[in-house]
């Protein structure tokens, strides 16, 4: 066996750099890594049971199989990260244009596609239950200085305070309570350190 462990999956990484978006999803070369899983298993199987000293894994089988066991943990780690990128880029487009292009979404693997339409679905049943577009609004505002200003912003309260009006509707400011709300209509309160604005803004 080549002692080159995880270089198929390795590969997967550096394509995102390549890419003005996302590379094509690789459905020929997810086979081929989930085979090399498959084949560091068998090889870990076969040291335990061949490895047994009275009912004990003889020291010097120990790191080869300690080697077999960190190419797995290595293989799911850059698996993750490359599906977690994916999804990142995907859920970023969709505040950026809304609708993701035809020719972007050729390069999405079915799963993908039916996660942007949930994706798109979470968020009209969720923009309809606030009676606010968050994708007609993610683009923010320009600041004096040229700057984005968010249309929105999640805010933290600490202590009741009352109430605020947003858009027309009175949101209550209970305390311990999070809220999204008009940047413009919590403003003051967050400059006099009312309450909190968090991190998170679209």
């Amino acid at each position: 066996m080549s002692m080159n462990f995880t270089s198929t999956a390795s590969n997967l990484l550096p394509t995102l750099k390549r890419c003005t978006w996302l590379p094509q999803y690789p459905t020929s070369l997810l086979p081929q890594i989930y085979a090399e899983v498959q084949r560091h298993r068998e090889t870990c199987n076969q040291i335990y049971t061949s490895g047994q000293i009275d009912n004990t894994l003889s020291d010097s089988c120990k790191p080869i199989l300690q080697l077999h066991l960190q190419s797995i943990l290595r293989i799911k780690r850059i698996l993750l990260s490359y599906m977690n990128y994916r999804i990142n880029r995907i859920t970023d487009l969709v505040y950026e244009s809304s609708v993701i292009p035809e020719n972007f979404r050729s390069l999405l693997s079915g799963e993908e596609r039916t996660f942007n339409e949930c994706y798109n679905d979470l968020i009209s049943e969720y923009s309809d239950s606030i009676g606010v577009s968050f994708l007609e609004y993610s683009g923010g505002i320009r600041g004096g200085d040229g700057s984005t200003l968010p249309h929105f912003v999640e805010i933290q309260v600490e202590q009741e305070r009352g109430g605020v009006v947003d858009n027309g509707v009175e949101v209550g400011l209970e305390g311990g309570s999070r809220h999204w709300v008009r940047r413009e209509a919590v403003e003051g309160m967050v400059r006099r350190g009312e309450v909190e604005q968090r991190d998170v803004e679209v």
